[in-house]
């Protein structure tokens, strides 16, 4: 992976890192916000909430892509019970 200040973060937390793959985040895309830019330089239409949903098992979408300040975000949540 690229992203450094990522991979710092996951590090100074104490918590895991998944990299999901380019292929995987493509099976799940197709139902989700596409974004230009992300087809333009990945060739694929998401990538936000695709992932955010793939970092679990039994995951919902609770907060739909958000961009900030340059920062895209989307929040899954992980069904326990």
């Amino acid at each position: 992976a690229k992203e450094k200040g990522l991979l710092d973060a996951a590090s100074m937390l104490g918590i895991p890192i998944r990299i999901i793959s380019k292929e995987e985040i493509d099976s799940c895309a197709k139902n989700y916000t596409k974004s230009q830019v992300v087809t333009r330089r990945l060739g694929i239409g998401g990538v936000c909430e695709p992932a955010a949903l793939l970092g679990g098992r039994r995951t919902r979408l609770i907060l739909k892509k958000k961009i900030h300040k340059g920062v895209t975000v989307a929040i899954a949540r992980e069904n326990f019970s």
